[in-house]
Order: C-alpha cells, then structure tokens, then sequence
C-alpha cells in the first residue's frame, strides 16, 4: 500500500481492497503534525477534510464562558475524519482540531482547492 498504514481497511476504506485503496489515496498529500499543534482552527475557512493515519486528535470549540473558554467535543483516532463540515456546508470551520499525540493525516481536498494547487 503506497500510504502504508494510513489507507488500511478502518473507517473511510472499510470494505475496500488494498489496490483500490491505493488507486484513491496515491496523489493525496500526507501531512505530519506534531503533539499539541492545531490541525484546523475555528472560524478559519475550509477546503479540505482529513483522514486520520496516526494519532489521536481533539476537537473542541470555543465558549463565551471566562471560566471554561473551550468545549471538548470529540477525540478522535486512526480511522476516523474530520473537517468535512465546512465543505459540506460551505462555511468556516465550526470547530478546532489539535494534535494529542504526533499525528500523521491525509488531506482530501475539495475539487476546487486541487485544481488550485495543481496550477
């Protein structure tokens, strides 16, 4: 598999064969975070959703509380997506994505954002 463990048959390629996880995830831009890093920051906009490879992230979003200024909504794991959201409803990021651990994700654009880069 050319994305080693990061396309292997949990979440998004579930049900898949190897070589057509391949087929997909081969032009796909592999990228590393580290432990603490943001991933996503709320409110910024959105071309992409991400696949997670390696590592575990948080989502949480921010409150107008002085006392408790975010909410942690989710963690996440190998498997899993995030950052689908703001394609789907062509609005900013409702939420923020930090790295719990070194994180390694596959970023899939949206068809705009591709053709951008490809230029």
């Amino acid at each position: 598999m050319d994305n080693g463990s990061c396309a292997d048959s949990r979440g998004l390629f579930s049900g898949l064969s190897e070589e057509v996880v391949d087929e997909l995830t081969r032009d796909l831009p592999r990228i590393k975070v580290q432990r603490g890093e943001s991933i996503i920051a709320e409110h910024t906009h959105g071309d992409s959703l991400f696949y997670i490879c390696k590592g575990k992230v948080e989502i949480s979003k921010s409150l107008k509380d002085a006392e408790t200024p975010l909410a942690q909504l989710s963690i996440l794991e190998p498997g899993d997506c995030f950052g689908e959201m703001s394609i789907i409803n062509d609005a900013p990021r409702s939420a923020t994505v930090i790295a719990l651990d070194d994180v390694e994700v596959l970023a899939i654009l949206t068809e705009l954002e591709a053709a951008r880069i490809e230029q």
